[in-house]
Protein backbone atom coordinates (compact mmCIF):
# COMPACT_ATOMS: atom_id res chain seq x y z
CA UNK A 1 0.00 0.00 0.00
CA UNK A 2 1.15 3.31 -0.70
CA UNK A 3 1.58 6.07 2.24
CA UNK A 4 2.70 8.45 0.19
CA UNK A 5 -0.81 10.71 -0.05
CA UNK A 6 -1.32 10.57 3.42
CA UNK A 7 2.68 11.48 4.24
CA UNK A 8 1.62 14.75 1.94
CA UNK A 9 -1.43 15.28 2.89
CA UNK A 10 -0.10 15.37 7.05
CA UNK A 11 3.42 17.07 6.35
CA UNK A 12 0.90 20.10 4.19
CA UNK A 13 -1.30 20.53 7.53
CA UNK A 14 1.61 20.45 9.78
CA UNK A 15 3.51 22.94 7.97
CA UNK A 16 0.05 25.04 7.87
CA UNK A 17 -0.04 25.09 11.16
CA UNK A 18 3.30 26.00 12.00
CA UNK A 19 3.06 29.58 11.24
CA UNK A 20 -0.49 29.68 13.06
CA UNK A 21 1.20 28.52 15.68
CA UNK A 22 4.11 30.81 15.78
CA UNK A 23 2.25 34.03 14.78
CA UNK A 24 -0.77 33.18 17.88
CA UNK A 25 2.52 33.23 20.28
CA UNK A 26 3.31 36.52 19.02
CA UNK A 27 0.43 37.89 18.62
CA UNK A 28 -0.50 36.98 22.44
CA UNK A 29 2.48 37.96 23.87
CA UNK A 30 2.67 41.08 26.09
CA UNK A 31 5.30 42.37 24.43
CA UNK A 32 3.15 42.57 21.15
CA UNK A 33 0.31 43.88 22.93
CA UNK A 34 2.42 46.79 24.14
CA UNK A 35 3.88 47.66 20.59
CA UNK A 36 -0.05 47.59 19.40
CA UNK A 37 -1.41 49.48 22.69
CA UNK A 38 1.60 52.06 22.48
CA UNK A 39 0.87 52.58 18.80
CA UNK A 40 -2.67 52.94 19.15
CA UNK A 41 -2.22 55.77 21.60
CA UNK A 42 0.19 58.07 19.25
CA UNK A 43 -2.07 57.45 16.41
CA UNK A 44 -4.75 58.62 18.30
CA UNK A 45 -2.81 61.51 19.37
CA UNK A 46 -1.53 62.34 16.03
CA UNK A 47 -4.66 62.14 14.65
CA UNK A 48 -7.17 64.15 17.40
CA UNK A 49 -4.45 66.29 19.20
CA UNK A 50 -3.60 69.68 18.11
CA UNK A 51 0.24 69.57 17.07
CA UNK A 52 0.85 73.01 18.28
CA UNK A 53 -1.17 72.82 21.49
CA UNK A 54 0.25 69.23 22.99
CA UNK A 55 3.18 67.60 23.42
CA UNK A 56 3.83 63.77 23.12
CA UNK A 57 6.09 61.84 24.95
CA UNK A 58 7.08 58.02 24.28
CA UNK A 59 6.18 55.43 26.92
CA UNK A 60 4.61 58.31 29.37
CA UNK A 61 1.08 57.44 28.53
CA UNK A 62 -0.98 54.21 29.86
CA UNK A 63 -4.42 55.01 28.63
CA UNK A 64 -6.38 55.60 25.50
CA UNK A 65 -9.16 57.45 27.50
CA UNK A 66 -6.38 60.52 28.33
CA UNK A 67 -7.28 62.34 24.65
CA UNK A 68 -10.90 62.88 25.70
CA UNK A 69 -9.59 64.07 29.73
CA UNK A 70 -7.00 66.45 28.02
CA UNK A 71 -9.77 68.25 25.34
CA UNK A 72 -11.62 68.78 27.95
CA UNK A 73 -9.10 70.55 30.31
CA UNK A 74 -10.15 74.13 29.84
CA UNK A 75 -7.82 76.19 32.18
CA UNK A 76 -4.03 76.35 31.28
CA UNK A 77 -2.03 75.04 34.16
CA UNK A 78 1.42 76.14 33.18
CA UNK A 79 2.50 78.88 31.51
CA UNK A 80 4.61 78.60 27.83
CA UNK A 81 7.55 78.40 30.10
CA UNK A 82 7.09 75.99 32.33
CA UNK A 83 5.93 73.69 29.24
CA UNK A 84 9.31 74.32 27.89
CA UNK A 85 11.09 73.75 31.26
CA UNK A 86 9.26 70.47 32.05
CA UNK A 87 10.19 69.37 27.98
CA UNK A 88 13.47 70.05 28.53
CA UNK A 89 13.70 68.23 32.08
CA UNK A 90 12.50 65.10 30.43
CA UNK A 91 14.33 65.26 27.42
CA UNK A 92 17.42 65.83 29.87
CA UNK A 93 16.65 62.64 31.92
CA UNK A 94 16.03 60.45 28.86
CA UNK A 95 18.23 57.16 28.23
CA UNK A 96 19.63 56.66 24.71
CA UNK A 97 17.07 54.03 23.07
CA UNK A 98 18.67 50.78 23.45
CA UNK A 99 18.17 46.81 24.17
CA UNK A 100 19.67 47.21 27.25
CA UNK A 101 17.64 50.32 28.32
CA UNK A 102 14.18 48.33 26.85
CA UNK A 103 15.02 45.16 29.12
CA UNK A 104 15.63 47.99 32.08
CA UNK A 105 12.12 49.46 31.36
CA UNK A 106 10.59 45.82 31.03
CA UNK A 107 12.17 44.96 34.54
CA UNK A 108 10.90 48.01 36.17
CA UNK A 109 7.58 47.41 34.88
CA UNK A 110 6.92 43.93 36.01
CA UNK A 111 8.40 45.08 39.85
CA UNK A 112 5.63 47.52 39.78
CA UNK A 113 3.16 44.07 39.28
CA UNK A 114 4.86 42.91 42.46
CA UNK A 115 3.05 44.17 45.27
CA UNK A 116 5.91 43.47 47.60
CA UNK A 117 8.34 45.56 45.72
CA UNK A 118 9.38 49.20 46.87
CA UNK A 119 8.20 51.76 44.40
CA UNK A 120 11.32 53.36 42.68
CA UNK A 121 11.82 56.20 40.90
CA UNK A 122 13.37 55.85 37.32
CA UNK A 123 16.33 57.16 38.95
CA UNK A 124 16.45 54.50 41.58
CA UNK A 125 15.84 56.44 44.47
CA UNK A 126 12.98 55.38 46.90
CA UNK A 127 9.78 56.80 46.08
CA UNK A 128 7.72 58.10 48.56
CA UNK A 129 3.88 57.74 48.33
CA UNK A 130 1.72 59.75 50.29
CA UNK A 131 -1.85 61.19 49.64
CA UNK A 132 -2.34 64.56 49.06
CA UNK A 133 -6.18 65.28 49.99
Amino acid sequence: MDFSPLINQTLSAILWLIPVAVLTGIFKSPGFKGYIGELRVKLAAKLLLNKDEYQSFHNVTYAGRYISYIKAQQQDVLSPSQIEHVVSVIQSGRLKPSLATHREHIRILQSKRNSESPRLCPKGHTAHLTDAR
